[in-house]
């Protein structure tokens, strides 16, 4: 017996990129209501200031903080959806999340306390819905 594998539904880029990154905002406030962002935070100083104690002078607003948050979440889902090409959107996100991830020691050098675990889990989280989403559904250009 043999079943015809129904065709993937098209997707829209738009739309779910509105989903993903509400759903990625809605995590990342859910981390920093449990404190968890703090302690991940804390962490990558920890593992990049080689057991030196650091202190900073200076504290990112948290208005930046979180409007980066919001930029890094609907921008990585609505960029992977756009995007053709699967190793392409792996490339991507995966230069996304490093761009973030290395932007601890600039933040440390200019004496600033490194705040990216928000952007951080909401670029993770985004890639990986717009990952899933692209890979049940036809995208826009893609046959």
């Amino acid at each position: 017996m043999t079943s015809k594998s129904s065709p993937k539904p098209d997707g829209h880029v738009a739309a779910a990129s509105l989903v993903i990154g509400s759903l990625a905002m809605l995590l990342t406030g859910g981390f920093a209501l449990l404190h968890l962002l703090e302690r991940l935070d804390l962490m990558l100083v920890a593992k990049l200031s080689s057991g030196i104690h650091l202190s900073f002078s200076n504290l990112l607003p948290a208005w930046q903080v979180w409007g980066f948050t919001l930029i890094v979440s609907y921008g990585i889902a609505a960029s992977i959806l756009a995007i053709r090409g699967n190793w392409r959107r792996w490339i991507f996100w995966l230069v996304a999340l490093g761009l973030i991830i290395f932007w601890v020691p600039v933040l440390i050098l200019a004496s600033y306390e490194p705040k990216i675990a928000a952007p951080f889990i909401a670029g993770l989280w985004s890639g990986i819905c717009a990952m899933v989403y692209v890979g049940k559904h036809r995208m826009p250009g893609e046959d």
